[in-house]
This record gives C-alpha cells, sequence and structure tokens, in this order.
C-alpha cells in the first residue's frame, strides 16, 4: 500500500487520475485518498515533458534502488 504526505498528513493512496490539457501542453498528476474533497492532498502540474522527466526519473531510482 502507498502512503503520501499531503497538506492534512500522511494519508493512504486510494486512486489517481491524469489529466491532460487539450488546449495546452500541461498535465496534472492528482492522488487521492477515500476521503472526498474537493481537493485532492496531492496535485502533480507541469508541462507534459517535465511531468514524464520527473516520473521518469523517480522510476528509475525505484528500479535502481538509488536515492
Amino acid at each position: 500500500m502507498v502512503e503520501m504526505r499531503g497538506r492534512n498528513g500522511w494519508f493512504k493512496l486510494d486512486t489517481a487520475s491524469v489529466l491532460v490539457g487539450s488546449a495546452t501542453d500541461e498535465v496534472f498528476v492528482d492522488f487521492y485518498s477515500k476521503k472526498t474533497g474537493q481537493n485532492p492532498p496531492v496535485i502533480i502540474t507541469g508541462t507534459k515533458k517535465e511531468v514524464e522527466t520527473l516520473l521518469q526519473t523517480l522510476l528509475d531510482k525505484v528500479k535502481g534502488g538509488a536515492g
């Protein structure tokens, strides 16, 4: 189970969503707990390339065990 720290402390990840802007190059990655609210506790936003680079870097570190 994945746990994250958000604006109100630690929570267990329930779902994640990705929204890609149709008119822009902006991407939003939202991470939700089971508590529903107006805004998700963690949001990652940036251009497609920035978000892709961040996620690939994190994946590489997880696979390689590098900190």
